[in-house]
């Protein structure tokens, strides 16, 4: 069983995509499974966490009476924005990646967030559980919504070595500001 991938709703994993046959991969990519004495599978609480306002952070989930991050696996603006509904907010500005807002511990308890849109909650959303082992919290996403008290104008990566890299700074209220995480970096 090789390529599997499930929507989460299957009560078994042969309900699930799967390729037959075998592969050239060997035991180092054998996978296996965590489970828990939990019967709900749905997310009790998010929040924002180092944020540069109440309406910006890294996104954390609450499961199972322990805080955890989102995967970057993938996340899109169109998730980041329902982030931002289901805390009062307007549509999201930036959806960050890459632990841009810096990055959490403990679990990584959601990846390969999928929403169809119409969705007014992280936890309406179809998702992995307990993630893909592959996350690390190098990949922990954040988001920056919109309706909030600052005008935020623009973002950019200044003195990095490509377009895709660099220290983030903010253009708000009309003034170029350096974003930086809880540790000062």
């Amino acid at each position: 069983m090789r390529n599997v991938y499930c929507h989460g709703h299957e009560t078994s994993l042969l309900q699930c995509y799967y390729k037959h046959g075998g592969s050239d991969c060997g035991h180092i990519y054998d996978s296996g499974v965590v489970c828990t004495a939990s019967t709900d599978n749905r997310i009790d609480k998010v929040r924002l966490v180092d944020g540069f306002s109440n309406s910006s952070g890294r996104i954390e989930v609450l499961f199972d009476g322990e805080w955890g991050t989102v995967c970057q696996e993938e996340w899109t603006l169109a998730d980041a924005n329902v982030v931002c509904k289901q805390f009062g907010y307007g549509s999201a500005i930036v959806s960050f990646r890459n632990a841009l807002l810096g990055e959490g511990s403990g679990f990584i308890w959601m990846t390969s967030v999928q929403f169809t849109g119409n969705e007014m909650t992280l936890s309406g959303c179809n998702y992995t559980l307990f993630g893909n082992l592959g996350c690390s919290h190098r990949e922990d996403v954040g988001v920056l919504c919109g309706g909030t008290e600052m005008y935020l104008q623009e973002t950019r990566l200044v003195d990095g070595h490509s377009n895709d890299s660099g220290r983030l700074e903010v253009l708000i209220n009309d003034e170029w500001e350096q974003y930086a995480m809880k540790n000062g970096t």
